[in-house]
């Protein structure tokens, strides 16, 4: 799917509303895996968040978001099955990922100004 913002860019203001209301929760809930790394509400937070930018990046076609909030839900999936711990390296691997998509959102917003 291509999807065009110029003829359309409420849809594009309103995919970056949500997804940055999503990073945003990310990084709540980062913090709260820093107290209790095996959080099971801020696991499952984050894991949701980066499910649902994926799910409509890929909806709007936009493809390298959907790849990098794809990895991230990968990596936190056995981590909400219990059987994995998140690291301080894989906490950070997250919030990488979440600057990254920040930046791609301003990218986005900026193709069209």
């Amino acid at each position: 799917m291509d999807v065009r913002f110029e003829n359309n860019p409420a849809l594009l203001a309103d995919f970056t509303l949500l997804a940055r209301h999503h990073l945003a929760t990310v990084a709540t809930r980062l913090g709260w895996l820093d107290q209790t790394p095996s959080n099971a509400a801020a696991l499952y937070g984050i894991w949701r968040s980066f499910y649902s930018i994926k799910c409509l990046a890929s909806f709007l076609g936009l493809s390298a978001l959907a790849t990098i909030a794809y990895q991230i839900e990968t990596l936190l999936l056995p981590a909400r099955a219990g059987d994995l711990t998140i690291s301080p390296e894989q906490a950070q691997a997250i919030s990488q990922a979440s600057i990254s998509l920040e930046y791609q959102l301003r990218a986005l917003t900026t193709e069209l100004v």
